[in-house]
């Protein structure tokens, strides 16, 4: 069919050839008469103008350029001419004039071309040309990701990196890059405009990256191996992520205003799968009915609680409401909304470029009382002074206001009472408001602990309570606000062609102010608090200000000699000084109620201690000398050095001063001559190593080296004074942490199509930051030393493609990447493990031990559930209180008993994951845009410690429908009638039934002193966690000129949806599996119950104009 078409052309294409002969003329004679004037406009793909296009009649000198407005108008053209448009970074078109008088242009971007420059520290590098493990991502790689913060755009959009992150919204995610590699902080160090940011945490209300607006950002650069982060030394071992801002570009000024609204709700693995109230109730009539069986009678106050049960089933047959209770999980969420608006101006001149923005984001979490307000500024111009000199100021100024709540662990380790975990547990049949309409102050109900009187006791029969959630939420006050003000301005001289001095002074200023103020009326934390509240009521307020200052002088060297001899060198001294301050003051048991801010005023006078202050000074300062030289050979061989020397005072200056080098090579092997018949198949083709270390101080406090002295009370002649003491010794020799990396890597292009880079990396961490014990005869705890090593390997593999489709109305491409990671602790300190995890039983669910992965889940080992033959069987190992249907637990320590104790743990699970990917779709089909971004993992596991109540079986919290439905039940041969008493004036009857079959069950006994193994950290607890995550899809429409109109002032628009979060396919159905624990670098994966994720839909649009 397709011969048959070419033959049709062929043939009309004669018939037209012949009829011009016949007429005398020929095609070219009628072209030549036909001279004219030929005008339009050249823009973007995005419809954007573009200034300083360059048209040329192709084999002629003759052309023109395109103005401001993108239009041009070139003469004398006839209609066998072909003009050619080009523009640095655009694909050149070329077309025939063929009879028209108006041509209008859309170039597209070299995709090509733009993969040249990619920043890096202190500078910038041809993609083609770079030597190193650098991955970026560009302003459209996030424009469409409705996220806070810029680092969230990272997931599933680069290899190397792992991501745990909760659903609150002023908090950030878990970074790691490469793996562990520190026993303290392991975030990577990051750079906003050139400007390290110090502390940065994932911590929910105060993550610095917070304070930046997405929509700002030109460039995300993330530096993995050394060859490309030692520039960085001292703070580098982490990896390093570069954010660019957005500059502007000569042209007509463009105004573009982009705006999104979203709706966000809670995911369905973050629901409890727990009971509702009647369903307790039962659960609970059942446990007591069981305990029947075991003991062979009641207690008075289990009598007692048997009737309630017996009246709320009865009341609640024929009242769905009553039956159902409070979904306690339901009153803590909300669907949330979240509105985002964002204006730049961008435009410039030949001598003068700008860029200036705003932003305001107001997003409330899925929790109710949760919610963020940023607003964000920023102005950064560039100009040309003179031939020789170039100026530049970037300020940005951000406020950010955060509301939370007691929704996540504590920092210590597990906790049950925070909002979101209660909420898990807590007595369904209790109301959220009383009679009258207010707030209840407790969870405790009808299923509730009692005395014969009906007052609550912490003993007896049923289930404990905390504070009311809801309550808990909306009366306490947590509030924070951040305000910063970045400042960036640099001067640079070039005196000769190829050399150029450059000096920039960063400030950074930050203001965080916290006020917290928790009701008299709230109950404390525990299991049994007092329902009328706390003795009394209590405020803080904080405030600090850091002041960050960097001067760096830079000098630089670049030039090509014989045009193939390509030499760039890079020199700078850099000077940091940071300073900060801080001032808290707390007050309780106020005077006056209703005055809720810290006054010493409104405190009674009777305890000195009820009002309290306290100011501090932090200080740190850095002094840097680095270079960095790189030569390759006509873009074949390439070779490339840095070294720095840092000096910190957080370390004695014995041992202030470090050394961080990096060496790198690599050959372009497609550029050989031998390689020319492969070039059709393979295009590029570059190997490519390095070997480097770099430095970590992040782990310890500013003035950890000089030890410590704290104020303590002394008796001196009979009486008690004030005096200080040394807590924490002075070590003059304590100095970096180190990493020491080496780095392989192949980048392959395929077809012109695909490009493909591999990458293999050694990483050996050694020098740990962290406490050292000493013998106890000292008096003393320890002593901050240089402890350790990890080695962390891997493989990354990343994937990108282009025009796979060559299509005119179609296009599709996409981007892949995985990552392979395994680490080992090389070596400890002392003793060769140390245990950390903190579970509800008071003890260590997981293990740092030589040669093994970090963090190794660890507890009794289930081996399912004792029946009368193992019972019976001496050879089985058993703990006295054993009955059918206990947890059957493996011997530990083979000593042929079963305590409950660590003596019996063993290692159950890992939270490293052995694989973790990525992938994103793009789509297009004439104005339509389709992209779905998607990430996950394989091989790692989670521990679920919220079984510590949701596996209870001692009917003392709200419980795992599992539990209600999956437990083993003793059999009942006949009826047994228990005659009716005083707590008991109906009697009750257990009726016969079988016994459960041991093979039909996953859950144990109900059988008190058996029951502890079950709710311990144990097998059955942890679960493998593989996921897939469709993180988001968007699509867009794109306004074109035929829509808009040639002259409209819009000159292009975007409408997009978009979902965000929308399916997860896993494994683990409790929870989360990208769960995040906020307080513990090395505990992982595991779910402790915290702020739970959201799912969101998007609708925004984008206006340039």
């Amino acid at each position: 069919m397709i011969k048959q078409f070419y033959k049709s052309l062929k043939t009309i294409g004669s018939i037209g050839f012949l009829w011009c002969m016949l007429l005398g003329y020929s095609p070219s004679l009628l072209a030549e008469n036909q001279q004219r004037l030929v005008s339009g406009t050249v823009t973007d793909e995005s419809g954007m103008p573009m200034a300083g296009v360059n048209i040329l009649i192709e084999g002629t000198n003759r052309g023109t350029q395109t103005d401001f407005d993108g239009k041009y108008s070139i003469e004398t053209v006839n209609d066998t001419s072909t003009l050619v448009f080009s523009y640095v970074g655009f694909v050149t078109q070329k077309i025939v004039v063929n009879n028209q008088d108006t041509i209008n242009v859309s170039l597209k971007e070299d995709l090509a071309a733009l993969d040249e420059v990619v920043v890096i520290g202190y500078g910038t590098s041809n993609k083609r040309d770079l030597i190193g493990s650098v991955t970026q991502l560009n302003s459209e790689d996030i424009e469409d990701l409705p996220v806070a913060s810029v680092d969230q755009a990272l997931v599933g959009q680069t290899a190397g990196i792992q991501f745990r992150q909760t659903g609150n919204p002023a908090g950030g995610p878990q970074v790691l890059i490469r793996g562990i590699s520190s026993l303290g902080n392991n975030a990577p160090l990051y750079v906003v405009d050139g400007i390290p940011l110090t502390s940065v945490s994932n911590s929910g209300d105060n993550f610095l990256l917070n304070n930046i607006n997405p929509a700002d950002i030109e460039s995300i650069s993330v530096l993995k191996d050394a060859a490309s982060k030692a520039i960085y030394g001292n703070r580098a071992s982490n990896g390093v992520i570069i954010i660019k801002t957005k500059q502007g570009k000569k042209g007509k000024t463009q105004f573009n205003a982009n705006v999104y609204s979203s709706i966000g709700w809670t995911q369905d693995f973050d629901r409890p799968n727990n009971l509702n109230a009647v369903e307790m109730a039962i659960f609970q009539k059942e446990r007591l009915e069981d305990r029947y069986l075991f003991n062979g009678a009641w207690g008075g106050l289990e009598q007692a609680h048997y009737t309630r049960i017996q009246d709320y089933i009865a009341a609640a047959e024929n009242d769905p409401a009553l039956a159902k209770g409070t979904d306690w999980f339901d009153e803590i969420t909300r669907t949330s909304v979240t509105t985002d608006y964002f204006l730049s101006a961008s435009g410039g001149s030949d001598n003068i470029v700008f860029n200036i923005s705003g932003g305001f984001r107001d997003q409330e979490g899925v929790v109710i009382g949760t919610d963020v307000k940023r607003l964000t500024l920023r102005a950064n111009v560039e100009a040309n002074l003179t031939d020789w000199l170039r100026a530049g100021v970037n300020i940005a100024p951000s406020f950010v206001t955060n509301n939370s709540a007691a929704t996540e662990p504590n920092s210590g380790g597990y906790s049950a009472y925070n909002a979101v975990n209660a909420s898990y547990w807590v007595d369904p049949t209790a109301p959220v408001y009383d009679e009258f309409g207010n707030l209840t102050q407790s969870t405790h109900g009808v299923l509730s602990r009692v005395n014969f009187a009906g007052n609550p006791v912490p003993f007896g029969s049923g289930m404990f309570w905390t504070a009311n959630p809801v309550f808990k939420i909306l009366e306490r006050v947590q509030q924070s606000k951040t305000n910063t003000f970045n400042m960036s301005a640099f001067l640079e001289v070039s005196p000769l062609k190829n050399l150029s001095f450059r000096t920039t002074a960063n400030v950074n200023y930050r203001n965080r102010s916290t006020f917290n103020y928790t009701p008299k009326t709230l109950p404390l934390d525990g299991l049994t608090p007092d329902i009328t509240g706390r003795p009394n009521s209590g405020s803080s307020a904080s405030s600090g200000n850091t002041t960050n200052f960097i001067l760096d002088n830079q000098l630089t060297y670049i030039n090509t000699f014989n045009d193939v001899h390509n030499v760039e060198a890079t020199f700078v001294a850099s000077l940091e000084r940071r300073k900060g301050d801080g001032l808290n003051i707390s007050a309780s048991n106020f005077v006056d109620e209703d005055f809720i801010f810290p006054s010493f005023g409104n405190t009674s006078t009777d305890n000195i201690n009820n009002f309290q202050g306290a100011y501090s000074l932090d200080e740190i300062n850095r002094l840097s000398y680095l270079g960095r030289a790189s030569y390759n050979y006509d873009s074949k061989y390439y070779l490339s050095t840095s070294y720095r020397r840092d000096a910190s005072s957080k370390f004695s200056s014995q041992s202030r001063w470090g050394d961080f080098y990096a060496v790198s090579a690599a050959w372009r092997v497609s550029e050989e001559k031998f390689w020319e018949p492969l070039k059709n198949v393979i295009s590029d083709f570059k190997i490519e190593s390095g070997y480097g270390i770099t430095g970590n101080d992040a782990g310890i406090g500013n003035f950890a080296s000089q030890g410590n002295i704290n104020s303590t009370n002394y008796i001196l002649g009979g009486a008690q004074v004030r005096g200080y003491a040394l807590v924490a010794l002075p070590n003059n020799n304590l100095t970096w942490e180190e990493s020491e990396e080496l780095n392989f890597g192949l980048d392959i292009g395929l077809f012109n199509m695909f490009n493909l880079e591999v990458d293999y990396y050694d990483i050996t961490s050694k020098g740990f930051l962290g406490n050292t014990t000493i013998p106890t005869a000292t008096g003393l705890g320890g002593i901050i030393d240089n402890v350790g090593s990890i080695q962390n390997k891997g493989w990354e593999f990343n994937l990108t493609t282009r025009d796979l489709i060559p299509s005119q109305d179609f296009s599709y491409s996409f981007n892949a990447n995985a990552t392979i990671n395994k680490n080992e602790v090389l070596e400890l300190s002392g003793d060769d493990e140390f245990f950390i995890g903190q579970a509800g039983n008071g003890t260590r669910f997981a293990v740092v031990r030589e040669g093994d992965p970090v963090g190794l889940f660890r507890g009794f080992k289930i081996l399912g559930f004792y029946s009368q033959e193992d019972l019976d069987n001496p050879d089985v190992a058993k703990y006295p209180q054993a009955v059918v249907g206990s947890p059957k637990v493996f011997d530990g320590n083979g000593d042929g008993v079963i305590e409950f104790s660590q003596e019996d743990y063993v290692d159950l699970g890992d939270p490293n994951q052995d694989l973790i990917f990525g992938m994103r779709h793009n789509f297009a089909y004439k104005n339509f845009d389709l992209s779905v971004l998607l990430n996950g993992a394989i091989g790692f596991d989670i521990y679920d410690q919220r079984s510590q109540q949701m596996h209870n079986l001692d009917g003392q919290f709200n419980v795992d429908r599992a539990v209600f439905e999956n437990r083993y039940r003793p059999g009942v041969p006949t009826d047994i009638i228990i005659p009716a008493t005083g707590n008991l004036p109906n009697g009750a009857i257990i009726e016969a039934r079988e016994e459960t079959p041991l093979n039909s069950i996953s859950v144990p006994t109900t059988k008190q002193n058996t029951t502890r193994y079950w709710r311990s950290p144990n097998s059955y607890h942890i679960k493998a966690a593989d996921y897939l995550w469709i993180k988001n899809i968007t699509l867009g429409y794109n306004f074109d000129k035929n829509i808009l109109g040639e002259n409209a002032m819009v000159s292009r628009m975007r409408l997009y949806a978009s979902a965000q979060n929308p399916f997860v396919f896993s494994k683990y159905k409790l929870g989360s599996p990208e769960v995040q624990k906020n307080s513990d670098n090395l505990v992982r994966g595991v779910n402790e119950g915290s702020y739970p994720n959201a799912a969101t839909f998007t609708l925004g649009l984008n206006i340039t104009f």
